[in-house]
């Protein structure tokens, strides 16, 4: 366990490859702190228990989502700070 990250990215699998992964990448070359799923799930590991523990030990939340989950066209990039952190 960690004690935290700046930024959890929130993304759809299939959106890992394209979107995910780069964002992640640069954003650690920055000297962020990045909770990206397969960096931090394990085999065995609770799913929703990992991501509550990131979500809750995050400063920031980087949420990806394309139209098709919203129900618009284009894609959609939304961020929450958390003021706890």
């Amino acid at each position: 366990m960690t004690n935290g990250w700046d930024v959890f990215i929130s993304h759809a699998s299939e959106d890992k490859k394209s979107v995910a992964r780069p964002l992640a990448s640069k954003l650690r070359r920055l000297g962020l702190t990045v909770w990206l799923d397969e960096n931090e799930l394990k085999l065995g590991d609770s799913l929703s228990r990992k991501i509550d523990e990131g979500l809750t030990k995050s400063s920031m939340v980087l949420s990806y989502y394309r139209g098709i989950f919203s129900g618009r066209t284009g894609q959609n990039m939304s961020c929450v700070a958390s003021p706890q952190r």
